[in-house]
């Protein structure tokens, strides 16, 4: 998944800063809760092209909508970002 493709993107090297960082949490996860499945994570890592096929209001319908209603996702990310930005 790299976002740093994404038009408008102002900083990408935070942003590839912060998917390195998630991909090697994730890998982590991975070890210590699923160490008898060495190659889990390379399976999940090769998914992820797939899902950019998936449009974003569906994955909003199936993991937020029941949580955060019909808000779009990308607002909400924004205005938490702009939350901590302001106190930060």
């Amino acid at each position: 998944m790299l976002l740093t493709e994404a038009v408008g993107l102002m900083n990408a090297g935070l942003v590839e800063l912060l998917q390195d960082q998630v991909q090697v949490l994730i890998s982590e996860y991975m070890r210590i809760h699923y160490n008898l499945q060495p190659t889990r994570f390379g399976k999940l890592l090769l998914l992820m092209p797939c899902l950019k096929m998936v449009p974003s209001h569906v994955i909003s319908q199936l993991f937020f909508q029941d949580s955060i209603g019909t808000i779009q996702v990308e607002k909400l990310l924004y205005d938490i970002f702009q939350s901590t930005v302001v106190k930060g």
